[in-house]
């Protein structure tokens, strides 16, 4: 239930709309298109990077199948695909949806349902990519165990090292495009919509006096 009348439509037969007049007419419209068109661009983008994702791993896993039979290669590379996995089952599940606001709850009760759901994407860039990002580094120096077991020690330590340090410059690189796509897409809608909830709270209250 994405359109506009819908939600204007739901909220006055239930009578469950608290909140200045002028609100359904002229900042509604604004809202809703603002937050369809995130939801869109958040889609295509998402889809693009999962697809990346999933197309890096399966070259990784075809180019080390001929060692699977190998215990260290075989751990390595099951903690690396079902890190992978579940983090995208995460991030896909985190991603801002409007068909997730319950548009049968107050008007006030649909704007916090939008913020918690813009909110939940910082939560998973900032508690859950950290545990995958740590997953994969012991996922790839495990499969490194069996991969450079035919070297000297001091070679294995440069191999470990270099390894780690190249997933770690893409985890503070991730995090910081992360953090500026927050920062320019969606604290704006956030910082808006909580205008917009202050201003519903604003109108509940007047409404009592």
């Amino acid at each position: 239930m994405n359109e506009l009348s819908d939600y204007r439509e739901i909220w006055l037969s239930r009578k469950i709309y608290e909140g200045p007049e002028n609100f359904l007419e002229n900042k509604l419209p604004h809202l809703v298109q603002k937050l369809k068109k995130l939801e869109k661009n958040q889609y295509r983008i998402n889809l693009f990077k999962t697809f990346s994702v999933l197309i890096i791993l399966l070259l990784f896993g075809w180019l080390l199948v001929p060692k699977i039979a190998d215990k260290f290669m075989a751990l390595g590379l099951s903690i690396i695909i079902i890190s992978t996995t579940l983090f995208l089952i995460l991030y896909w599940r985190s991603q801002f949806s409007m068909d997730k606001i319950r548009i049968l709850n107050s008007s006030i009760e649909v704007i916090k349902d939008a913020v918690k759901q813009l909110q939940m994407q910082k939560r998973l860039f900032y508690i859950h990519f950290p545990l995958f990002v740590f997953l994969m580094l012991v996922g790839l120096n495990i499969i490194y165990i069996s991969l450079f077991e035919a070297d000297t020690f001091s070679d294995r330590v440069i191999y470990h090292v270099m390894g780690s340090v190249f997933v770690l410059l893409g985890f503070i690189v991730g995090i910081s495009v992360r953090r500026y796509r927050f920062k320019k897409e969606l604290q704006p809608v956030i910082d808006e919509l909580n205008t917009l909830l202050s201003d519903l709270n604003s109108g509940t209250t007047n409404n009592m006096l």
